[in-house]
């Protein structure tokens, strides 16, 4: 099961996106109270996409799904969530 099956199942809105920059542009057209991201992605990490989120909308939540546990500590952003990959449909929702 995909994160997006994970947080649909859990009865919340998704919009899944491919790429920090389409994230920045659901952003400016919808209401988002989590983010959920990888560290690696194509064009810009997951860690500037989150720093850029403090910038411009600081209530959203930040969840780091990735493999790297150091995700959330090298990127300064200190009340942002680690969540490390592979994880279950629990994880996620103690998150």
């Amino acid at each position: 099961m995909s994160a997006v099956d994970i947080v649909g199942e859990l009865g919340h809105n998704v919009h899944e996106v491919l790429s920090a920059q389409n994230a920045l542009a659901v952003l400016t057209t919808h209401t988002i109270d989590v983010l959920i991201t990888d560290v690696g992605l194509p064009g810009m990490s997951g860690t500037d996409l989150a720093k850029q989120l403090r910038d411009r909308w600081p209530t959203i939540q930040i969840v780091f799904a990735s493999g790297d546990d150091s995700a959330r500590t090298s990127s300064g952003i200190v009340d942002a969530f680690q969540l490390s990959k592979p994880f279950t449909m629990d994880e996620l929702e103690k998150s």
